[in-house]
């Protein structure tokens, strides 16, 4: 490594290519509940809890990166333990035929992921002397455009030997082993920030912590509730797609992928620069409002593909864009209603609102599923992303002094 680089340009340098390493095992999860829908057999409840697993797991992210407040020079340890704790059930795929153990397995990887990023974020902030939307938009751009070409090239090889898939996450998941070699470089500029050490056998600690933050900053309060609400009919929509996509649309791997990689990752690419753009402008909140309305329009474009399945392409390149949005007001969030403060609990109780939120949305959908049809599911997620538009415009209203100062970082 160039003894030269500055240390944050030489932490931007690692965070991108850990991102790049870890991104494509990333890539190709993004797909797994329709893989075991089609060669597993997999149960609609097991779906459902495969479904749930993304966000459910949020809350043992919530618990592991909320134990790292304060603790900024063992970030580098941190991320690379759970790198590769992440990738390493998948290089035992090939022996496994058992849907719950490929579940438990995205369990594993997605609480690794996520209980890192509080964490990055933290180093990010401290390490580099400003322009943090920038570099979150940039590392997330990088997973996305593999998004689009890693699953893309799978589904070729999977739709004429559908028993590959397996070697594939194993393959993936050794080239992820290697993103922890990118930490060796990496520095910490130090612990800003005396924080009370967390009891080691206190498990409501986090939840303590959280809750007087919360009672003490009141637009991040605001902010939480506003994620959570925006997320609850997309949570709610997921295990009932593989079986839309199955039942209804009689979608392949290949048109599943150019929807789900290529549709979606390219509309996730070229928009998160305006993202970023407009992160610097406008308030969270508002932010948060666009992401919603972009959701509206995913739902709407994905009850149109009944009729022909073209449609299905274009609800997923505005799920692209949407997601871009929404993942970098999850990265921002912390950071920027923290201010001066260490930031780790902030991006952390992101964490625990997910999971809770998890819980319950996917279960519920599930359950009005089987009551009703798709497009009764379909149609109260609209209606819950509509009442977060407007839960948005409230909460701009009610801290717009406050918003014109926590709406850039």
């Amino acid at each position: 490594m160039n003894i030269n680089l500055s240390n944050s340009t030489l932490t931007q340098l690692i965070y991108l290519a850990n991102r790049g390493l870890c991104s494509p095992l990333e890539a190709l999860y993004t797909i797994l509940i329709f893989i075991l829908s089609k060669e597993t057999g997999a149960t609609v409840f097991q779906l459902t809890v495969l479904a749930s697993v993304k966000p459910v797991v949020s809350l043992a992210a919530f618990y592991l990166s909320s134990y790292m407040a304060g603790r900024t020079r063992r970030g580098r340890f941190f991320i690379a333990a759970t790198t590769l704790l992440g990738a390493l059930p998948t290089v035992f795929f090939p022996l496994i035929d058992n849907p719950w153990y490929f579940i438990a397995s995205f369990a594993v990887f997605v609480t690794a992921v996520r209980s890192a990023y509080p964490v990055w974020m933290e180093i990010l902030k401290t390490n580099l002397s400003g322009n943090l939307s920038g570099i979150a938009a940039k590392g997330n751009a990088l997973t996305y455009t593999l998004v689009i070409f890693v699953p893309l090239l799978c589904s070729h090889y999977m739709d004429q030997n559908p028993s590959i898939w397996k070697w594939l996450f194993m393959g993936l998941g050794l080239i992820q082993l290697l993103g922890a070699l990118a930490l060796l470089d990496l520095k910490c500029d130090g612990e800003r920030f005396a924080e009370e050490k967390p009891p080691a056998v206190d498990l409501l600690f986090p939840w303590k912590k959280g809750w007087l933050l919360v009672k003490e900053n009141a637009d991040f309060a605001g902010y939480l509730a506003l994620f959570f609400l925006g997320g609850a009919g997309l949570v709610a929509i997921q295990p009932i797609l593989p079986l839309y996509f199955k039942n209804t649309l009689h979608l392949s791997y290949t048109q599943l992928t150019l929807a789900i990689s290529l549709c979606k990752g390219i509309a996730y690419v070229f928009s998160s620069p305006l993202w970023a753009s407009c992160s610097r402008r406008i308030s969270l909140y508002l932010l948060n409002a666009i992401v919603n309305l972009i959701s509206c329009l995913f739902l709407v474009f994905i009850v149109t593909a009944s009729l022909h399945t073209w449609w299905v392409f274009v609800a997923y390149a505005f799920y692209g864009s949407m997601q871009a949005g929404c993942e970098l007001s999850w990265n921002l969030s912390g950071p920027t209603f923290a201010k001066n403060k260490d930031s780790t609990l902030f991006s952390s109780l992101n964490l625990a609102y997910v999971g809770i939120r998890g819980c319950i949305f996917p279960f519920a959908g599930q359950l009005l599923y089987l009551h009703s049809n798709a497009l009764v599911v379909f149609g109260v997620a609209g209606a819950l992303c509509l009442f977060g538009i407007a839960y948005a415009f409230k909460l701009e209203r009610s801290f717009q002094n406050d918003s014109k100062k926590i709406g850039t970082i």
